[in-house]
């Protein structure tokens, strides 16, 4: 699949929309889509996603083009295919020198598909969720912000202990509906992160860094952790005596990211109306 880049990775960028149409099998351009009489366009969700969650998946910094295929691209019996093909390899050569191929592939990808699920084509977020972690070093914050999205939009039946701020619903369709998308992404992230860390507590140490505590407490049991690891630590965050800025800063001494702690206790100190004991 690599060689759908390295052949030539400036002609398969500046074709990258047409690329996500035939793999998706969706007209990116609507107004070059003819519709038959009573049809629609289509919404992508299913097998399309997957065979490019794949290519995603596959892509590889290593340029193939003078690895795996190397004895189609050095064929030198032809001397205008070897004239066009040593001009791929140099394009090839210079891109690998100056950029990363898996970085630069991703960023774009990333960029149309938001594009697209905007405009509601997409209905699907695992594509994205793929290029977050495929990017090096991995993405993981991104992707589960993405998860953390889904699951905020839905309406609780039990208030958390960790957010008293979430009034209760009586819509069991659609807290399990929201519910249900959040899972399948997080479960995704679970399924690619375990190539980072099999224990998957960088899934948790992550959530952590979102700052919201039901979210956590969601990651938290998904990924199996023991409460006794993180119930005390959620219920000590949750008590904070100064608000958000002072659970912030606490989460982020816990996680030793001490530049964003020291930002925060800096806006603590100078916030109106506060008095330190």
């Amino acid at each position: 699949l690599n060689l759908l880049v390295d052949h030539d990775k400036e002609v398969f960028l500046n074709e990258l929309d047409t690329f996500l149409e035939q793999i998706l099998n969706l007209k990116v351009n609507e107004k070059n889509l003819k519709l038959k009489k009573g049809a629609t366009s289509r919404v992508i969700s299913g097998s399309g996603k997957d065979d490019l969650n794949l290519f995603i998946h596959s892509l590889s910094n290593d340029n193939c083009t003078s690895s795996r295929f190397n004895f189609i691209y050095s064929n030198t019996n032809n001397n205008n295919n070897n004239n066009n093909l040593n001009h791929i390899n140099e394009i090839n050569n210079n891109n690998n020198k100056n950029k990363n191929k898996v970085n630069e592939i991703c960023e774009e990808l990333e960029k149309r598909l938001q594009v697209l699920v905007n405009e509601g084509k997409l209905t699907s977020m695992e594509p994205i969720i793929t290029s977050h972690l495929k990017t090096q070093p991995p993405q993981l914050t991104p992707a589960l912000e993405i998860v953390r999205q889904t699951y905020i939009h839905q309406p609780v039946l039990v208030i958390s202990p960790f957010n008293k701020n979430k009034s209760t619903s009586t819509s069991t369709t659609t807290t399990n509906e929201y519910q249900n998308k959040a899972e399948s992404l997080l479960k995704y992230i679970m399924y690619l992160a375990r190539d980072i860390d099999p224990s998957l507590d960088i899934i948790y140490t992550t959530a952590l860094g979102l700052y919201d505590l039901d979210f956590i407490q969601f990651v938290a049991v998904a990924i199996g952790k023991d409460p006794i690891d993180y119930v005390p630590l959620l219920t000590s965050f949750q008590r904070a005596s100064y608000g958000s800025i002072h659970q912030k800063y606490l989460i982020d001494v816990f996680l030793q990211r001490f530049p964003l702690a020291f930002a925060h206790l800096y806006t603590l100190l100078h916030l109106p109306n506060i008095t330190f004991e």
